[in-house]
């Protein structure tokens, strides 16, 4: 396990430990950072259920300093989720 699988591990702790709804992944050679959660559909969407997928961040897992940045954006848009505001 590398430093960055690491670095997710424990953001996505802090999250399970805050009762957020989302978690941190890594996906692809770069070690992109993506928001996975269940999510309502997209407006015009065909769906009518929310459903589980990803939001891509556009980060990489570089240091700790773009985990930390992650981290934030995910606390964010679970507190968004919980509003209904997503």
């Amino acid at each position: 396990m590398n430093e960055s699988d690491q670095l997710i591990e424990f953001a996505n702790a802090r999250l399970k430990g805050g009762k957020f709804r989302v978690r941190l992944e890594l996906q692809g050679r770069g070690s992109w950072i993506y928001v996975r959660g269940t999510f309502p559909p997209r407006p015009g969407s065909k769906r009518i259920n929310a459903y589980q997928s990803r939001v891509a961040l556009g980060l990489q897992a570089l240091d700790k300093k773009s985990v930390e940045l992650a981290y934030s954006y995910a606390v964010s848009i679970a507190l968004d989720l919980n509003r209904g505001g997503v």
